[in-house]
């Protein structure tokens, strides 16, 4: 099973008290559903219930993802959680 580098930036990094950590998923729901799972109490800082919460974004090799969570992983992809950017 492949082994992913997820990465958090902004505020969810303070939130949640870490910047980085690796999980092993094959699919990038796969990643998301352990996610969920390692952030305990501190889950809904990312997730409304099953969905991540409105305006988190998830890149995927510096690549924003879209709708498609349904993408493989490989060893050593890098997945970033972050908050979308805002200001005027």
């Amino acid at each position: 099973m492949p082994m992913v580098l997820v990465k958090f930036y902004a505020r969810l990094r303070e939130e949640l008290g870490f910047e980085r950590l690796e999980i092993e998923a094959e699919k990038l729901t796969d990643l998301l559903d352990k996610l969920r799972e390692v952030l305990g109490d501190k889950k809904d800082r990312v997730f409304e219930g099953r969905f991540l919460k409105r305006g988190i974004l998830i890149s995927l090799n510096d690549e924003v993802v879209g709708g498609d969570l349904e993408r493989d992983l490989r060893d050593g992809d890098e997945v970033g959680i972050m908050p979308a950017p805002s200001g005027g």
